[in-house]
């Protein structure tokens, strides 16, 4: 059995997102925000993480990690996410285990397969940003 996560310090009542690392958020009600500009980030991270542990680690898995990894206070809100960054992943790893063995390896509820949002990137170019949309 999963014991539950421990509570994040925020007033009561607050709606406000809780930065978990740079460029990640979580609300109160566990929805995560992740910049638009991390994405080939996780994704290396993803891919890094799934060489050192030997489980199928995807994107989520990482998010959800890196919750976890701020939760247990292995790092910081203000921590960047790079790729490479051995100290990271060293933080991350036993957080993918976590979430393999404690969880089964889901990272949301049945039906909440969209639950990360990408967030957009507050170092984008505005211009660039517009075209997307």
């Amino acid at each position: 059995m999963a014991s539950p996560l421990p509570p994040i310090d925020k007033p009561v009542g607050s709606d406000d997102p809780i930065p978990v690392a740079e460029g990640v958020s979580i609300t109160p009600a566990g929805q995560v925000s992740v910049d638009e500009g991390l994405t080939e980030t996780l994704l290396d991270l993803a891919e890094t993480l799934e060489e050192r542990t030997g489980r199928p680690v995807d994107v989520e898995h990482v998010i959800a990690a890196v919750v976890l990894a701020n939760r247990a206070g292995k790092i910081g809100s203000d921590r960047r996410l790079r790729t490479g960054d051995d100290l990271l992943l060293m933080a991350l790893a036993p957080q993918i285990e976590a979430v393999f063995t404690r969880y089964g390896g889901l990272v949301a509820e049945p039906g909440e397969e969209d639950a990360v949002e990408s967030a957009p990137d507050e170092h984008a170019d505005p211009d660039e940003a517009a075209e997307r949309t």
